[in-house]
């Protein structure tokens, strides 16, 4: 029997990447003809996207559907159960190991499916049974992510168009402990001087204020480092909240992608950059992993260690979160300077690989396969969490 229908709950109406792959893999279970019950996750934290920015398709999928599997995109502590159904979780984490509370939450659930091996690793490691974790991979839209759009009229603060720099560096991530600005901007001014024809772009999500404490973050790095902006190669960060088919664009602006991340459960915006013809620069952790190899991308090599509390402006710890993955920054810094200085080994091109193996419909039907396989098992279908488990988060 094929999936006819699904009710699905999870963040749909904001910018986070949760919302992004919650619009994503719905749109196309659409248009592979499953019927939708799509309710939105209320208590998930994210900046909203104004109605006139959303697409109507989401807000209309409230009738009631015929499921016997109701499919959750959420952290494993919100989800919501329904008793007589099959409760299933798609989640994620940046971490070698989950916390405590979500193995006994995924113990109970029918299954959790994550997008990598690097979280199916955090779940079975950490105590969750093996049969009890699938993996379906995210994906990109080639309809947005081609490289092939004109790119933006970017102009940085000192009146040079971002075009005119040979070597153009993007990153696009919120301003949290866990996206490791601090390491990025101090291995931009380590590795690059004012001479350089290089130019590093920061788009934040949120509002101007991320710019301004994004600014914040960058005095104090260069008071740390006892260097100044003005002596490295141009740094510029921008907030525009930008639709899928604006982003596209954005990328087509940049040749690099680089991160220097803690931890990514996925990283949509690498991917697409990779879509988009950018070359990879990332963190040799998590994520990356599954789509990112020596011969298609500049590695970071990562070492684990535990999570350093917060200083100053920057959260963004996620759930329970105790150690994590820690870029060794002068060997980012000496990739950084060897794409400058055109001294590093050439690359397979990552972009094909992206667009064949990752785009949505396959991820989608990976993911009707994963569930019709479920609805075919013998698995009971009531799946309940001790008393003293269920409202202590």
């Amino acid at each position: 029997m094929s999936l006819a229908a699904l009710r699905v709950r999870g963040p749909f109406r904001g910018a986070s990447g949760y919302d992004s792959h919650v619009r994503s893999f719905v749109k196309e279970l659409h248009r592979q003809g499953v019927k939708i019950q799509l309710e939105n996750l209320e208590e998930w934290a994210s900046t909203v996207i104004p109605s006139d920015h959303r697409d109507p398709l989401f807000d209309s999928m409230h009738e009631p559907v015929e499921s016997p599997i109701v499919l959750q995109f959420c952290m494993p502590h919100q989800m919501k159960w329904h008793p007589g159904s099959i409760d299933v979780n798609f989640t994620m984490y940046e971490s070698p190991r989950i916390p405590k509370q979500w193995v006994v939450v995924g113990r109970q659930t029918a299954l959790t499916i994550v997008p990598t091996e690097s979280s199916r690793k955090a779940w079975v490691d950490s105590g969750v049974p093996r049969r009890r974790v699938r993996i379906c991979p995210l994906g990109i839209d080639p309809d947005c992510f081609h490289g092939e759009q004109l790119p933006l009229p970017l102009v940085l603060p000192n009146g040079v168009p971002y075009s005119n720099y040979r070597f153009r560096f993007l990153n696009v991530s919120e301003l949290k402990l866990r996206k490791n600005p601090t390491g990025l901007l101090r291995s931009w001014l380590r590795s690059t001087t004012a001479d350089d024809n290089a130019a590093l772009l920061i788009k934040l999500s949120g509002t101007k204020s991320q710019v301004e404490e994004a600014e914040e973050v960058f005095s104090l790095v260069q008071v740390a480092q006892k260097k100044s902006r003005t002596e490295a190669a141009p740094v510029h960060f921008i907030y525009d909240r930008f639709t899928d088919e604006e982003m596209g664009p954005l990328y087509c602006s940049a040749s690099h992608y680089i991160s220097l991340s803690h931890g990514e459960g996925w990283d949509l915006p690498m991917s697409e950059g990779i879509a988009s013809g950018l070359t990879p620069i990332a963190p040799d952790h998590s994520a990356y992993q599954s789509y990112l190899n020596s011969r298609n991308a500049h590695l970071i090599p990562a070492s684990i260690g535990p999570v350093r509390a917060p200083t100053g402006r920057l959260g963004g710890i996620p759930y329970g979160c105790e150690t994590w993955w820690n870029p060794d920054e002068r060997a980012a810094q000496r990739i950084i300077r060897g794409v400058i200085d055109q001294t590093l080994r050439p690359l397979e091109p990552a972009t094909n690989r992206i667009r064949d193996s990752f785009n949505w419909e396959r991820s989608t039907t990976r993911l009707i396969s994963i569930l019709e396989e479920l609805s075919h098992s013998r698995l009971p279908r009531r799946f309940f969490l001790p008393a003293r488990f269920r409202f202590r988060w």
